[in-house]
């Protein structure tokens, strides 16, 4: 029954919930509390988590014939809900759910051109990392190269591309144009978390390297472009 299936899901989610944070499998916390403080679950899983809390005591506090419950969840809740188990269970990896490689890095030292390259088609990427002279992972922009262009433009002699650094660019680069390096294990709703931050600016991209470090090696790029298919390997 629907009932049957829902229950076990439920149990399951909470026993996960425990494991994830830490906790004994006869710790005493309740499910309501388990949900509010659990950092494996975006907004939208708890709000669908305390709805279906609500359901689980009516179920279970309901009038029962012969053992069976009369209130029984819809298929659709079911899915749902057997959906937000595996979820938990095997959250989806950034890296696997954008199929990401290692992309092309740039050198602090590289002419401003050789990031043109990456703007045209086929690729047509409006963000590229680069190791700085220290040997750490910055971004370049279209962003900082529209703002550096302004900046250098006159009338007269128009603007120097061909001989121009990434290094000298890179400077006009603004808090919404930042690189963040993440282990290249992270999770879908890790990397949603970081690129739509509601604390202050989010960076422009998470670059996944095999230390989670800014020195460590290049093993894929993540963009704010890439959110609408992160949501969707998150949703129930």
């Amino acid at each position: 029954m629907n009932a049957e299936r829902f229950l076990n899901a439920v149990v399951e989610i909470e026993e996960l919930l425990k494991v994830s944070a830490g906790l004994d499998p006869d710790d005493p916390s309740e499910l309501k509390t388990l949900i509010d403080r659990s950092k494996a679950l975006s907004m939208d899983h708890k709000k669908k988590l305390h709805k279906w809390r609500s359901l689980r005591n009516v179920i279970v506090h309901n009038i029962r014939t012969n053992s069976i419950p009369i209130a029984d969840p819809r298929d659709s809740e079911v899915r749902e809900i057997e959906r937000l188990v595996e979820i938990i269970k095997n959250p989806p990896k950034l890296i696997e759910v954008l199929k990401l490689q290692p992309p092309l890095v740039l050198r602090w030292d590289s002419e401003i051109s050789d990031f043109f390259a990456e703007l045209m088609p086929p690729r047509e990427f409006s963000q590229a990392p680069f190791l700085d002279e220290d040997g750490q992972h910055k971004l370049i922009t279209s962003n900082a190269v529209a703002r550096w262009a302004a900046s250098n433009y006159q009338v007269s002699d128009g603007v120097l591309i061909d001989r121009s650094l990434i290094a000298d660019v890179a400077k006009h680069s603004e808090e919404g144009d930042r690189l963040v390096c993440e282990k290249q294990d992270i999770t879908a709703q890790r990397a949603i978390e970081i690129l739509s931050s509601p604390q202050g600016i989010p960076p422009a991209a998470i670059l996944l390297t095999d230390t989670g470090h800014e020195t460590g090696r290049a093993m894929g790029l993540a963009v704010r472009a890439d959110l609408p298919v992160l949501y969707k390997s998150t949703r129930v």
